[in-house]
């Protein structure tokens, strides 16, 4: 993958639309001994299947897209099973369980230590809607584009959120501990801005 990584750079870098892209596929599978597999959602059918699942990271630019990276996802009770993770030659190394979006975090991580050339990032729903993933891409300096689900509460203005001091007598109560935005007006649903907006 370091090789193929390595030439889709050299393709696909340095261009002002070169970007990295986040998705997932599922294999379905009989039977239980692949790595990874058990009842869980599988994309290709729509439904909670039998299935392996496989992160994957592109880089693209233009209409030219390569495979860079990807990880296989290993459920909790996989990477909790030593004899069954032994009996299927996974690596000990290997044998942790991390969230899609904890895989696609390490996988753009170890793209940006290679030099990848990437402006942005894309990626779907289960990726737009996880803010500690989103802010670590934010920490790390990166633009992301990501879809976001239509529920999500969102501000027109920054909310400037700050813990609230403290009204009550002292010792009375839990001091509050969560930042909440001080301007005035409610956050709006991403539907009801596309609405207002479009």
């Amino acid at each position: 993958m370091r090789q193929v990584a390595d030439e889709a750079e050299a393709v696909l870098g340095r261009h002002s639309d070169t970007a990295l892209y986040l998705d997932e596929s599922s294999f379905v599978k009989k039977g239980d001994a692949s790595v990874g597999v058990k009842r869980q959602y599988c994309g290709r059918v729509g439904k909670l299947e039998n299935c392996q699942v496989g992160v994957f990271l592109s880089l693209g630019a233009g209409t030219k897209v390569a495979a860079v990276d990807f990880r296989l996802f290993l459920p909790e009770e996989w990477a909790q099973d030593t004899a069954r993770c032994a009996k299927a030659k996974v690596p000990e190394a290997h044998r942790r369980h991390l969230t899609k979006t904890e895989l696609a975090l390490e996988m753009v991580k170890q793209a940006k230590a290679r030099g990848s050339t990437h402006r942005w990032i894309g990626g779907d729903e289960v990726y737009g809607n996880n803010h500690a993933f989103t802010n670590a891409l934010e920490d790390l300096g990166d633009v992301f584009l990501m879809d976001v689900a239509r529920t999500m509460r969102v501000w027109t203005e920054d909310p400037t959120p700050a813990v609230p001091v403290a009204t009550g007598p002292k010792g009375r109560g839990r001091k509050a501990q969560k930042p909440r935005a001080q301007t005035p007006g409610a956050a709006l649903t991403v539907a009801a801005l596309t609405e207002a907006r479009f």
